[in-house]
């Protein structure tokens, strides 16, 4: 078994920092299933937001270990996630405007919409 099998489980330790004690409290774990069941665009886009926004690693590295997991545990549904990674990036080059910071990023998701809508990117049946 790799050791990203042995890594994933279907729960998640939810734990908060209460500043009254200086430490971080678990609160107890979490089925992943149920959220996921019931979230919304809007929650997923939420949640993505925020795990962006709180994660200290580079994001291409730790995109590749959660590809890497993917690649290992979700054999029928990759298709579907490179559907979803590439309505993704393609929604994103629509954009109109962006900053500088980002702006190299927006021109390769404008690129990969580009190759999308003239169907150049061999991505396969269900996208």
């Amino acid at each position: 078994m790799s050791k990203y099998l042995s890594e994933i489980t279907s729960k998640v330790k939810v734990s908060h920092y209460d500043y009254d004690l200086n430490k971080t409290v678990e609160d107890g774990d979490i089925d992943i299933y149920l959220p996921a069941k019931c979230a919304t665009t809007g929650n997923v886009a939420s949640f993505l937001e925020t795990y962006m926004n709180i994660m200290s690693r580079d994001p291409y590295t730790t995109g590749h270990e959660v590809g890497l997991q993917f690649s290992r545990i979700h054999r029928t549904l990759q298709r579907s996630i490179v559907g979803f990674c590439i309505g993704i990036l393609c929604a994103m080059g629509e954009q109109e405007y962006t900053d500088a910071r980002n702006e190299t990023a927006i021109q390769t998701c404008r690129t990969i919409k580009k190759m999308h809508d003239e169907d150049t990117l061999l991505i396969g049946q269900f996208i």
